[in-house]
């Protein structure tokens, strides 16, 4: 079974109840072929330090709009 999100995109978003947790759902682990991007934006999540613009594109508020 290969399962994804509704609109193809991973899901990278701090966890909304602890703070020390940051959330990274590939989707039927085809993230691996973006890890280098993927640590990069995870790394700035859990360090406080600000992330690029299009990191928003995997926020979890989108999956509802699709």
């Amino acid at each position: 079974m290969y399962t994804n999100t509704p609109d193809g995109h991973f899901v990278i978003c701090a966890h909304p109840l602890h703070s020390l947790v940051t959330l990274f759902i590939a989707c039927s682990l085809h993230g691996f072929k973006f890890a280098p991007s993927i640590c990069e934006i995870l790394a700035d999540l859990s360090t406080g330090c600000a992330v690029a613009p299009e990191f928003y594109l995997f926020s979890p508020a989108l999956l509802s709009l699709s």
